[in-house]
């Protein structure tokens, strides 16, 4: 998790070859095994879903659209459907992104695939979800005229994080 996040960090700066590097990291270190009761279990689906989101911010739509649909074809594996909502979304707001960047952009299939991932009960949706949500609005922002990018808009608009519990 800790390389994920690196790679991340080294995308948004423009450092590809580190980005790489910690990416590389993540892969070596990845120990898929099941969830202990307390854990926060960082599976291959997550690690697939890092790389894309990595990908996405290296400007690489085409590699980051292919880790994103494996990332969400594990995410709906039978055996791991248990895990948390918000890898599940963000898997899916890394294939919205993908599509946005990639050299043949499918902006209102994006935007649709981001009406889906924030199309969830108060409950369940999250700080994490809204920033890439956002991130995704703003790719989108080239297309105002589109009827589904209108809809996302509004949608991520009335997006409101659950009440902290005390």
């Amino acid at each position: 998790r800790i390389a994920a996040n690196a790679a991340r960090a080294y995308a948004v700066l423009g450092d590809r070859p580190r980005a790489e590097q910690a990416l590389g990291a993540m892969e070596r270190h990845l120990v898929d095994l099941p969830a202990q009761p307390g854990s926060s279990p960082y599976t291959t689906a997550a690690a697939t879903a890092a790389l894309a989101g990595t990908f996405t911010r290296l400007g690489d739509g085409e590699t980051a659209e292919r880790y994103a649909r494996q990332a969400i074809a594990l995410h709906q594996a039978s055996d791991v459907r248990d895990t948390l909502f918000e890898d599940r979304t963000n898997a899916i707001l890394n294939l919205a992104a993908s599509l946005v960047i990639r050299r043949q952009p499918e902006p209102e299939e994006a935007a649709r695939l981001g009406i889906q991932a924030i199309a969830v009960p108060q409950a369940q949706r999250t700080e994490t979800v809204r920033k890439r949500a956002t991130e995704l609005s703003r790719l989108l922002h080239v297309w105002p005229t589109i009827p589904a990018i209108k809809d996302f808009a509004e949608r991520l608009r009335e997006y409101q994080l659950p009440a902290p519990t005390l």
